[in-house]
């Protein structure tokens, strides 16, 4: 085979592996690019389609307590609540109960005793509300702080409403609390239910419970629909933590759910943009809560599973948006422009062999020659030559290869110098480290170590856990009658002490001027007694020239139920301190009185 064939059969060969190649590469980055683009979008779209039910719901929410503050409502509520309060407790729970036996008793809305409830000028108030905004309400009404009806827009099952869930989650025990009935579906409306349940304040009291039961299958179907029209194949709903759709029509919606995957992801209370399996497709999906329903110090979010008229009330569930696409939507553009990719690229291969037969012959040789040698430079085998004889291009490129591996041969630092380098500053590190945790004097660790390794024992839960705090007795006085050069080596010398008290993996730190720590790891109260006594024996034997100086410890230990380690070290230093009020002023009043100290003392020091 000639010579332009072998070029030209290696050209339609290359050319036709690097069409390959760059298909298959481009087509898988672009599969994870455009997969994780759909993932954000999907989840962001969750998250804003979230946040608007959030804003819808909170305007319902106002719309409830403005109805609630209007003085008709409040002094329709007083006149209701002072009647009841003049009734002995066991007459008001008598009259109650009459009343609501009346109520249940009688079916006919046109009754005088119905009448009365349902056409007083609270119930035209909230009757004009239900006129100005027609299709939200389902009904609207008004019970005083003993639950007892004041007013209503429609005959309600029951009149009493105090052993209500709804109610005394609103009434929360006088506090006053805004609930979010979550009823599920009411056949009366013919769609989704919620009651949005206020407390009425007046004077800083709950007076009454104000319940507005909306009819929400409409707004919530409406809030989807922009979300749905973006990408007709997408699919948005709004589900409970269940997995229960609360979107749709007819009484079926609370019948869809989805399946365990994504109930699995729903648990999890966060924004989730994720790939999860169904029916053996790749199904993006986001998922964003609906903050408000998660319940809060402000507003309770809830419900009961069957209540009347109702069905599928929602027990302790949330809301979330959940928007879901088939990752096959969107990898279908890809595969269009893959196809024409390759189609370009099978004829730049054929005019490539064209070419290539006519132009290259030894070109390619050269090429590959300089690609190898440009390899070992950038493998730092400097020094070696190319050996080319050709004055055109190539000729050139062969000569600047070759001056620039002289170049780098001769300017560029060896591995060892540089292992060097770096091994001198991490020795520099170390020492600095050093520095940073030691105290100079009594080559102890001081404050800042102590209180990093106390963050990290307590958080690794070594239960339990003791501290002691010591502090010197007597150091002020040396200081002042002798120096702070003695000074110092009494704290040295103390210093001593208690490292030869201490375990391997105790800290002893020197936590103040005149005071030091120590944490005991995995050292209960009783171990920690023993090692304190173990201390106060060693000091003792230690002050063999009769110098009357001490330190004054203080302990405490956290165990299982014990939250703060920082409680801990308080209670250790005031007991530390305790001691300090006893043995101090012992030592000091000694100190002063005692001329044998000053002998002594100058004797041990060579004062």
């Amino acid at each position: 085979m000639s010579l332009k064939k072998k070029y030209t059969l290696a050209t339609i060969v290359l050319g036709s592996t690097v069409v390959i190649l760059f298909s298959f590469f481009y087509g898988l980055l672009n599969y994870r690019y455009l997969v994780k683009k759909e993932i954000q979008t999907v989840k962001e779209s969750s998250v804003l389609l979230a946040d608007s039910l959030d804003v819808y719901i909170d305007e319902m929410v106002n719309t409830s307590l403005t109805l609630s503050s209007a003085p008709i409502m409040q002094q329709a509520l007083l006149e209701s609540n002072g009647y009841f309060e003049e009734l002995a407790d066991d007459k008001r729970i008598d009259e109650i109960e009459n009343l609501n036996n009346k109520w249940m008793y009688i079916s006919d809305i046109n009754d005088p005793f119905i009448r009365s409830y349902m056409n007083n000028p609270v119930s035209e108030y909230l009757k004009l509300q239900d006129t100005i905004i027609p299709d939200k309400y389902g009904e609207i009404f008004l019970t005083n702080k003993y639950g007892v009806l004041v007013s209503a827009t429609k005959k309600l099952t029951t009149l009493a409403h105090s052993n209500k869930y709804w109610w005394k989650a609103a009434y929360n025990d006088g506090a006053g609390k805004v609930f979010l009935d979550d009823r599920g579906y009411d056949e009366s409306v013919e769609g989704y239910v919620l009651g949005v349940v206020v407390p009425v304040i007046c004077d800083s009291e709950v007076i009454g419970v104000l319940k507005c039961n909306l009819n929400i299958i409409h707004p919530l179907n409406h809030s989807i629909e922009p979300y749905q029209s973006v990408n007709e194949n997408s699919t948005v709903k709004i589900i409970r933590n269940t997995g229960k759709t609360i979107t749709g029509d007819g009484t079926d919606l609370l019948s869809m759910s989805a399946n365990e995957s994504i109930i699995e992801y729903l648990e999890k209370k966060e924004y989730i943009g994720t790939v999860i399996k169904e029916n053996g497709d790749n199904i993006i999906i986001g998922i964003a809560p609906v903050k408000i329903t998660m319940g809060s110090e402000k507003i309770g979010f809830g419900g009961e599973y069957s209540a009347i008229d109702h069905s599928n009330g929602n027990a302790g569930g949330s809301w979330y948006a959940y928007i879901s696409i088939n990752e096959k939507e969107t990898l279908w553009d890809i595969g269009k422009i893959l196809a024409i990719l390759i189609g370009m690229g099978v004829i730049f291969v054929i005019g490539e062999a064209i070419i290539a037969y006519f132009f290259t012959r030894n070109l390619s040789g050269s090429i590959n020659a300089l690609a190898k040698f440009a390899d070992k430079i950038g493998r730092d085998k400097f020094g070696k030559k190319i050996v080319i004889k050709s004055n055109d291009e190539i000729g050139s490129l062969a000569r600047s290869l070759n001056n620039m591996s002289e170049y780098l041969k001769n300017t560029m630092a060896s591995k060892e110098i540089l292992a060097a380098e770096v091994k001198a500053r991490k020795l520099a590190e170390r020492n600095l480290r050093y520095l940073s945790f030691h105290d100079k004097l009594t080559r102890t660790y001081n404050r800042a170590y102590f209180e990093e390794e106390l963050s990290r024992i307590d958080i690794g839960r070594q239960l339990p856990i003791s501290l002691i705090i010591g502090d010197v007795n007597g150091l002020k006085l040396v200081n002042d009658v002798f120096g702070h050069e003695h000074g110092d080596r009494l704290l040295a010398s103390t210093a001593a002490v208690l490292k030869k008290c201490c375990r391997k993996e105790d800290v002893l730190a020197r936590y103040g001027g005149d005071e030091f720590a120590i944490i005991l790891p995995k050292t209960s109260a009783v171990l920690c007694a023993k090692v304190l006594n173990r201390i106060k024996k060693a000091m003792s034997e230690t002050s063999t020239q009769k110098i009357p100086l001490s330190v004054s410890l203080g302990a405490a230990t956290k165990g299982k139920k014990t939250r703060n380690i920082n409680k801990v070290l308080k209670k250790a230093e005031d007991n530390m301190y305790t001691r300090k009020l006893v043995e101090g002023k012992s030592i000091s009043s000694s100190i002063i009185s005692c001329k044998e100290f000053v002998s002594a003392f100058s004797r041990k020091y060579d004062i």
